[in-house]
């Protein structure tokens, strides 16, 4: 099973019937959370060597929140399908990444 479709079994990405992706509302609610919590949000900077660095921990806690107990392998694939699926968002490539992901695995 590929990352991206692990996420969406999990509920944690949503799939529109063209492919696009997006969080659950469930998983939005965590990020809100996690983003409107300036302790946590400030923990994470200071821990984290650069931008990316401070990306992983930030989908970490937010899968972690979502999951609960998971594996460390489910929780790294996890992260690496959220890391990418935001980048691919903030960069409107978020069909194309999609599809490419996909295909990859």
């Amino acid at each position: 099973m590929s990352k991206i479709q692990a996420v969406i079994d999990r509920g944690i990405l949503e799939e529109e019937p063209n492919g696009v992706l997006y969080l659950s509302a469930k998983m939005r609610d965590i990020v809100v959370a996690i983003q409107k919590d300036d302790a946590m949000m400030t923990k994470i900077k200071e821990k984290a060597t650069d931008e990316d660095d401070a990306q992983v921990g930030f989908w970490t806690l937010a899968f972690i929140g979502y999951c609960g107990d998971a594996s460390v392998e489910e929780i790294n694939d996890g992260v690496d399908a959220l890391v990418g699926w935001h980048q691919a968002a903030k960069e409107t490539r978020l069909e194309e990444w999609s599809m490419k992901l996909r295909l990859r695995e």
